[in-house]
This record gives structure tokens, sequence and C-alpha cells, in this order.
């Protein structure tokens, strides 16, 4: 794993190439260039403005389940999976960026499950916390695999692990 100050450097590496056109080969030895940075910033942004709808169609109280948190998390979840086993492996690379760690990985968000987690307990609701973490993880866990699953049935056979 790369210490703190070599991700740094990447991340410094990443938008010096996106400015500037060139290309980063990371500690992994996958090559980042204008197309990938370009795909996350424009996915990042697609992403937490659905995200930030759905927030603002289902608001919550600190004491009270999050359950817009909980759609997105579930909806982003059965998302990547079906992407991972149908179009991963066929779609550039830029592409997978931005729907992956771009739009996928800026609408869903473990930290908003934590605040919500923090906050329900303050105010004395830990059995909620709790209920929430687990039907987070079991919901989550459900969603990814039907994902795949879905894909996996619609591109006949083809997955990504075969």
């Amino acid at each position: 794993m790369p210490k703190t100050k070599e991700i740094d450097a990447l991340g410094a590496l990443c938008a010096f190439s996106f400015i500037f056109g060139g290309s980063v080969t990371g500690v992994s030895g996958a090559t980042v260039g204008w197309r990938e940075v370009a795909s996350v910033l424009l996915g990042g942004m697609v992403g937490t403005a659905a995200r930030l709808g759905i927030d603002l169609m289902l608001p919550h109280g600190d004491a009270e389940f999050p359950l817009g948190t909980l759609i997105i998390n579930v909806a982003g979840s059965l998302l990547l999976g079906l992407a991972v086993s149908t179009i991963w492996q066929r779609v550039p690379t830029w592409l997978r960026a931005g729907l992956g760690a771009g739009l996928l990985g800026a609408f869903t968000t473990f930290s908003a499950v934590m605040v919500s987690m923090v906050a329900m307990g303050a105010s004395g609701e830990w059995m909620l916390a709790i209920g929430y973490l687990l039907a987070s993880l079991v919901l989550g866990l459900g969603a990814a695999i039907l994902g795949l699953k879905l894909g996996r049935r619609s591109t006949a056979g083809e997955w990504v692990g075969e």
C-alpha cells in the first residue's frame, strides 16, 4: 500500500497530466491520463447532483432513519454490479473511471452512513443506528450480488470473472 505522500504525489501528477494533456503511470502500473481524470470529474459532478436530489426529496432528522442514504447506497451497489458484469471489459478505461470512481463513487457514500449512525446514537437511538448499519450492509451486498447476476444473465454467460 502506498504511503500518504506517494498518494498525494500521484494525485498531484494526475492533476498535472490533466492540465497539460499528458499521462501518469500509477503504483499499480495503470496509466491515468486526461481522459480518466476528466471523466471522473464529470461523473463525480453528476453523481453528487443525483445524491443531493435524493437527499432533498427524502430528508431526515438526526434521530430518524436515513432512508434516502440507504436507497442511494443500495442503488449504487446494484448499478456498479450491473456495470461490472455487463460492460466493464468492453468499455475504455476512461469510461470505467468515470462511471465507477466518478459517477457511482460520488453518488454513494460510506461517510454519510457513519455520520447518520453517530447522529442517531447521539440522540439516544442506538438500536435504530445498529439497524441502519445492518440494513446498509445486507441490502448493499444483496444489491451488488443481484446486479452481478442480472448482468451475467443479460450477457448470456459472459461475466468479468469468466
